[in-house]
């Protein structure tokens, strides 16, 4: 078994809260104005947010997909099989040494 692992980097990884409601990355007008305010304190707040994945597009801008799909059309899948993909994701908020 061939095996890649995928990190993104720091901003990399999407946030939720525990309620499904998206923190990051921003929207698109969040990304031109301002991020609302409730992201904003859930951001700089000790409450614990999820975290859900890379972050492959924002803004309709690629982030990590064109990376991942061209990892993936070598043969690597996120799903299984004999070459198989790890696509990792961390709070990057959080100090990795206390983690």
């Amino acid at each position: 078994m061939e095996f890649a692992c995928f990190l993104p980097g720091i901003l990399g990884s999407e946030l939720r809260t525990t309620g499904g409601k998206t923190v990051w990355p921003p929207t698109w007008t969040e990304a031109i104005g301002s991020l609302k305010q409730w992201k904003l304190d859930a951001l700089l707040s000790e409450e614990d947010l999820v975290s859900v994945g890379a972050v492959e597009e924002v803004c309709a801008k690629n982030i990590y997909r064109n990376l991942l799909e061209t990892i993936e059309s070598a043969g690597f899948s996120r799903v299984g099989g004999e070459k198989r993909l790890a696509v990792l994701h961390y709070d990057w908020r959080l100090d990795i040494v206390d983690e």
